[in-house]
């Protein structure tokens, strides 16, 4: 029959690819976990920049607000920052 596979098996709950060396379970495994979803959490409700966006726009070199706005749009939308301004403030003291 076309399409069909004869012999082959699938274990469930196997090895994900995990190349990182973090111990499936472990805290510092939940820790990157929840890294990762922050990174999907919306910073800039206007413009819909996630906080990823951000922090990659940091970690490129971007040192004040303006320089986050230019780099993102965070920043630049109906709100003139007033509600994610002090999230990116307190994002670029860390």
């Amino acid at each position: 029959m076309p399409g069909e596979i004869r012999g082959s098996t699938v274990a469930v709950g196997a090895d994900r690819g995990n190349s990182s060396g973090v111990e499936p379970g472990s805290p510092e495994e939940e820790r990157r976990r929840q890294e990762v979803i922050d990174s999907y959490k919306v910073v800039c409700l206007c413009n819909k920049i996630r906080r990823g966006v951000v922090q990659r726009a940091i970690a490129g070199g971007a040192r004040t607000l303006d320089d986050v706005k230019r780099a993102t749009r965070a920043g630049t939308g109906p709100c003139g920052a007033k509600r994610c301004g002090p999230v990116i403030a307190a994002m670029l003291r860390r």
